[in-house]
């Protein structure tokens, strides 16, 4: 069936309905998700053994973190963080690149380090129990 045809098979109120089910759509990818990001203001660093710690990201720096393994080292630049170098030998954690919004995570599990950014308005994309 054509679009033009299923359109005018439609009464009005079925019209109404459908244009506040797009409009209730649009507006709640707005509100909870996309178009409300904001950037993380501190990272929190979880090492092997170690109290968690947290980095501001509003200054430039190298960080190194003792884990398991060896030392991870973490870059922090322009209100980012990533893993530059870890002893584990996938290096999943240094393909995970930048994290920048609150709420991105990354981890070098064979390390027992990960990286949680955390701010004023943290974004998540699955909460699970």
């Amino acid at each position: 069936m054509k679009l033009q045809t299923f359109l005018q098979t439609l009464s009005v109120s079925d019209k109404l309905i459908l244009s506040l089910a797009v409009i209730t759509v649009l507006w709640s990818y707005q509100h909870y998700w996309r178009w409300n990001e904001e950037a993380a203001e501190y990272a929190v660093i979880f090492a092997d053994q170690q109290a968690p710690f947290k980095v501001s990201l509003r200054e430039d720096r190298l960080v190194r973190v003792n884990g398991r393994l060896g030392e991870s080292l973490l870059q922090v630049s322009e209100g980012k963080i990533r893993f530059i170098a870890s002893p584990c030998q996938g290096k999943q954690c240094i393909h995970a690149g930048w994290l920048h919004e609150g709420g991105d995570f990354a981890a070098c599990l064979p390390n027992h380090v990960s990286i949680e950014l955390q701010g004023e308005h943290v974004h998540f994309d699955s909460i699970v129990y």
